[in-house]
């Protein structure tokens, strides 16, 4: 049978079964306490980092309320809880993320004007963590039970330079034998993403012995090395297709104006669709900062010399998810049979780089509802029929994982994995 028969063939067994029925029904009266939990969480903070102080406890505690099983925060701070099975595989992870980009000092207060509830990291992604507590709800509300494991996590560390330690730790430690994970992110409940944009990101530090300005004028400047570095970084060619960019997001060293530093630093961020392209651009910027930094130490006549330092402070593999493969073929369908239009996201950085990058299925969907000016201060969400996206969640879940007694799972172990590097 085709792929997409076999999968319409399930959805159409598992819509036409009451229990499961009840489940999607739940979905939409469950809206109101689903609002009224985000609200609640979106005042609890996540600052990269520190989500193991007060969000982890939150939500591991949410999420047992909410009928998880087994509920508990992993070694890293992820949260994890189950909906165990008749059998141990297939077994499916569903996953939002905990951290937002937000300071612990971050001022936090929801407020709403014209359907928009605004509080900083509201949408990204703590809508999402609502979303999962919901679709729990429904499966405990309905008495569903998956023939192969469901796994529930709110991870930590998918922002910034958290690099995506949450859900490694779960992929590689706390949950060895996942079959295929499920992302959800602050997009529409119409949106799914099929790509996954590589990145690898360094810190750079120059340091030399520095000294007054004027009685040590003639030593060689780490902020000069630096300087001739991102100028020579600046004109760097990448190519169009695959698609490749490259940014010094951050410098920062000195004591004064009238000092020459010991220490200047920069922080560089790399990406690319293609894991090749990424290691060319890594490598080129590698060679330009050495001959920017003996440009530097040539240009004085002094003992003195700049010493450079590098760190790699992260690092994402590049990936896709085919079109044509059982998990995008579902989450197309899942979205049609919840009344959306499919719409690709554009690729994108986030947890789902990790799974990718070992060979395991994954997808990134909405959870549902509409995001506005994520990552800002004015950071907003709309829920107006954000529980399509928990149901389109519900069905792609039990598609995989299959219906006890009912369907068999789509889902296929994932035996093989591939080291990340």
């Amino acid at each position: 049978m085709p792929v997409i028969s076999q999968i319409c063939e399930t959805i159409d067994t598992l819509m036409a079964t009451p229990a499961f029925q009840r489940a999607f029904d739940f979905l939409e009266h469950d809206a109101a306490r689903t609002v009224d939990e985000l609200k609640a969480m979106a005042v609890v903070h996540g600052a990269p980092y520190k989500e193991h102080l007060q969000r982890s406890p939150m939500y591991r505690d949410r999420l047992e309320a909410s009928g998880a099983t087994d509920c508990h925060i992993d070694a890293e701070g992820n949260v994890i809880g189950r909906i165990c099975g008749t059998g141990s595989r297939p077994q499916i992870l569903i996953e939002a993320h905990l951290d937002t980009v937000f300071p612990e000092d971050t001022p936090l207060l929801v407020t709403e004007k014209k359907g928009f509830l605004f509080c900083p990291g509201i949408g990204d992604d703590t809508a999402s963590l609502a979303c999962l507590l919901s679709v729990a709800r429904a499966i405990r509300h309905a008495g569903l039970r998956p023939a192969g494991d469901i796994v529930f996590s709110g991870t930590v560390g998918e922002e910034g330079e958290g690099n995506s330690r949450g859900i490694r730790q779960l992929l590689q430690k706390t949950l060895p034998n996942v079959d295929t994970v499920i992302s959800l992110e602050c997009f529409g409940g119409e949106h799914l993403c099929l790509e996954a944009i590589g990145i690898h990101r360094c810190e750079y530090i120059f340091r030399a012995q520095g000294g007054h300005s004027w009685y040590k004028f003639g030593t060689p400047n780490p902020f000069h090395a630096l300087g001739r570095s991102i100028a020579k970084i600046a004109d760097i060619q990448v190519p169009r297709t695959p698609r490749t960019t490259f940014s010094v997001g951050l410098v920062g060293g000195g004591t004064s104006i009238n000092t020459i530093p010991q220490m200047a630093t920069m922080k560089i961020d790399m990406r690319s669709l293609d894991m090749g392209a990424l290691t060319q651009l890594a490598d080129r910027v590698q060679t330009l900062i050495e001959q920017a930094v003996a440009e530097e130490n040539a240009r004085w006549d002094s003992p003195d010399r700049v010493v450079l330092e590098k760190t790699v402070i992260g690092s994402k593999p590049a990936g896709s998810l085919p079109e044509d493969s059982l998990l995008a073929q579902l989450a197309k369908e899942a979205t049609i049979r919840t009344g959306f239009t499919v719409t690709l996201a554009p690729p994108s950085s986030t947890n789902q780089n990790i799974p990718l990058g070992m060979g395991i299925p994954a997808i990134v969907i909405g959870g549902g509802g509409i995001c506005r000016d994520m990552h800002t201060l004015e950071e907003s969400y709309s829920p107006k029929d954000a529980y399509r996206g928990a149901q389109r969640a519900l069905i792609m879940l039990f598609a995989l994982a299959g219906l006890d007694g009912v369907t068999s799972p789509l889902a296929a172990p994932c035996l093989t994995r591939t080291a990340l590097c």
